[in-house]
């Protein structure tokens, strides 16, 4: 018998009872007696330096720090070597001026603009002259051997715009998806070197290992354009990446990314390992989120075979989940409802939510005295339940014991998925297997299994550990879109720069923090020198 060569089982058939979970690595603050400054203004008016004084402040970074973590980072400058124009021409010298920047100046730009969510105040950032003498400065610390420096002219609005230009043109396009290729290979590699998506590490059932999981989400900028035309507002130009989109439990005018990150307890720890545009579609209709997730996840889990699992909202239906299980990829969210008139107020959990319910099959076992007991089991929202006669003769369902194991099972050319139930019995107890991933040949078939079933129902405690982390998506989108309300141009592609901009800081950042909380020098805190005493 063959087996699917692209999906190789983790995990075993086994008892389990006790929920063990693996906590990420923890910031230390602390790094070699090295003490941050911060800015003061003293009582004479006169600028100083001081430590901080509580632990925002410790953990506070600046633009400036962002573009230093920017300039010291391996995604930015693996990203640049994917464009041309970094290197000094050879050879006979084309007609026209020689370009002013070189191209990886005009990528910080567009990483800039990306941060900031303005191409303006990208522009204003790196023309303010002390600001482009320290970037100057900073960056001859880090650029390649034999790539063209920093010049003294700091670059201008042209600058950036002609280098959206190039990143839009035809000619560009192996360029562009290079370009993306290495800067999430980069940061994938920067999560793999904390230990994140080991190959050779199995997935546990009771064994909870965040760092074998991905959370994905995706988020609404508003459009360039101030009006939204499916409002009938009269536009003087029309955003073609814009759409309508679901936000919140309601929808949204604007252009939608999803990012797939690390899971991360670290303060700001958490690496953006993929990005996806939703398509927009005419009209009222809402872009389909999970198709450019699932895309992305696929492309993903090629390059880091040991993600196991992905946290991700109501966007995922059935068919997802399944393609998810074919890859190797166990789904945590939480089942669609069949009606919940409260959300606008109360979220997906609010009181008068009615799960949906299906019959799954009838489990039968034998007693010691010979005679077969009969189970009815359903399956209502994700949770197996038992249906008993109450003694009014009403008809009621228990909810049974969260699985107390779940576990692939190759076969031919395929892999299937599935959770092990206690069903008590007063006559004694029996043990039930539910397939996830379709109807097994005792059960009835009745619809989807996997819009219902899942790995992970949400009576179990790892549910409950696991989809708790799907919160920290929310404040990695809160601080993008603190700074960038609005995609700072028209068009897919160059949204799509302008993203990997902010994903490269964002990055960035995560990358120096960590060093930091290793102890290890970085642009926060570099460890300080020691000073000898001048004479006398």
């Amino acid at each position: 018998m063959g087996t699917n060569p692209a999906v190789t089982p983790a995990i075993t058939p086994g008892d389990g009872y006790t929920l063990r979970i693996r906590q990420p690595d923890r910031p230390d603050i602390t790094i070699d007696g090295g003490t941050p400054l911060l800015p003061t203004v003293r009582t004479d008016g006169s600028i100083g330096m001081r430590a901080p004084r509580n632990e925002d402040e410790q953990r506070l970074v600046t633009d400036n720090n962002t573009i230093w973590a920017l300039l010291a980072s391996t995604g930015f400058w693996e990203a640049a070597a994917q464009l041309p124009g970094n290197l000094p021409t050879t050879g006979p010298r084309r007609r026209g001026r020689p370009p002013a920047q070189p191209t990886w100046v005009r990528w910080a730009m567009a990483c800039a603009a990306g941060l900031f969510g303005s191409q303006n105040a990208s522009v204003a950032y790196f023309a303010d002259p002390i600001t482009w003498e320290m970037f100057r400065h900073v960056s001859t610390g880090h650029l390649p051997v034999g790539w063209l420096p920093a010049p003294e002219t700091p670059p201008t609005r042209s600058t950036l715009r002609t280098f959206q230009d190039w990143w839009q043109s035809p000619e560009w396009e192996h360029i562009r998806a290079n370009t993306q290729t290495a800067l999430f290979r980069a940061a994938l590699q920067a999560a793999k070197s904390k230990g994140h998506y080991d190959p050779d590490q199995p997935l546990s059932y009771n064994d909870v290992d965040f760092k074998q999981w991905a959370i994905c989400d995706g988020t609404v900028l508003d459009a360039p354009a101030s009006r939204n035309p499916q409002q009938g507002g009269a536009c003087v130009r029309i955003d073609p990446a814009s759409g309508m989109h679901t936000h919140a439990g309601a929808t949204k005018y604007g252009s939608k990314f999803v990012l797939a990150e690390t899971v991360s307890s670290s303060y700001r720890g958490r690496f953006i390992i993929a990005a996806a545009h939703v398509t927009p579609k005419p009209g009222n209709t809402v872009g389909d989120e999970a198709a450019a997730t699932v895309a992305a996840i696929t492309k993903l889990k090629q390059a880091a075979p040991g993600l196991r699992g992905l946290i991700i909202d109501g966007a995922f239906r059935g068919t997802h989940i399944k393609q998810m299980y074919d890859l190797g990829i166990v789904t945590v969210n939480r089942p669609a409802a069949l009606a919940n008139p409260n959300r606008a107020t109360g979220g997906v959990t609010a009181p008068g939510r009615e799960e949906t319910s299906r019959p799954i099959r009838i489990h039968r076992h034998t007693l010691p005295s010979g005679h077969v007991c009969e189970h009815n089991l359903y399956l209502i929202g994700s949770v197996l339940h038992d249906e008993k006669c109450g003694d009014g003769g009403e008809t009621n369902y228990v909810p049974l014991p969260a699985p107390r194991n779940g576990y692939p099972r190759a076969e031919r050319f395929a892999t299937r998925w599935y959770t092990e139930h206690t069903v008590p019995c007063p006559d004694g107890d029996t043990t039930v297997l539910l397939r996830l991933d379709a109807p097994g040949k005792n059960d009835y078939q009745n619809g989807s299994r996997t819009e219902l079933a899942r790995f992970y129902p949400t009576n179990s405690e790892q549910f409950a550990v696991l989809y708790g982390r799907r919160n920290a998506t929310e404040s990695v989108h809160r601080q993008y879109k603190r700074r960038a309300e609005r995609v700072p141009a028209f068009g897919v592609l160059s949204q799509t720069l302008y993203v990997l901009g902010y994903v490269a800081t964002h990055n960035a950042v995560a990358e120096q923090l960590q060093l930091r909380a290793d102890g290890k020098p970085n642009v926060f805190r570099a460890k300080p020198e020691r000073r000898s005493r001048p004479p006398g």
